[in-house]
């Protein structure tokens, strides 16, 4: 258990024990606390970009979306497992440095198709389990998206998977 998960666990405790005081200075801990791991990976650069940042075990994620060119850009928010995050990334490196899976473009550039990876990923089919699942579909391309800004990789909107020159 993280020291994140324990000093929430306190918290709730405090406040069944029915000391507002305590309950009061331990929230502003904590929000001392995710303020100092609060650590900025990326802005936002433009319409379908967005921001990203680690507290804790957590990568949150708000993503921008325009329903309409002419809308101001409306925020949505995800959480990534670093677990979760750093399992991808690995599985993906993996993949790359084993030669598993991998396609060739027109320009014979390595690549792998974001299906396959998820169904090995979450050991589901693509269409019953993964695409059909809008929670777990969205959760996984908002994570691609995050390797991707980290320089990991690079992610098409055609669901191909390509290593940066520099991933790592």
């Amino acid at each position: 258990m993280s020291f994140e998960t324990k000093f929430r666990n306190l918290v709730g405790r405090a406040e069944g024990m029915d000391k507002p005081e305590l309950v009061i200075m331990l929230r502003e801990l904590l929000v001392e606390l995710n303020q100092e791991q609060k650590v900025k990976i990326a802005g936002w650069r433009g319409k379908s970009s967005f921001n990203m940042w680690k507290v804790g075990n957590t990568i949150h994620v708000e993503k921008y979306k325009r329903d309409d060119k002419d809308e101001k850009a409306k925020p949505i928010n995800f959480e990534i497992k670093v677990a979760d995050f750093d399992k991808l990334k690995l599985m993906i490196l993996d993949w790359f440095q084993y030669n598993k899976n991998i396609h060739f473009d027109v320009n014979n550039t390595p690549h792998i198709k974001s299906t396959e990876l998820a169904e090995a990923f979450y050991n589901r089919s693509w269409n019953n389990g993964i695409f059909n699942d809008r929670k777990v579909h969205n959760l996984y391309t908002i994570t691609l998206n995050a390797l991707d800004e980290s320089g990991v990789i690079r992610y098409s909107g055609r669901g191909n998977i390509y290593l940066k020159e520099n991933g790592k």
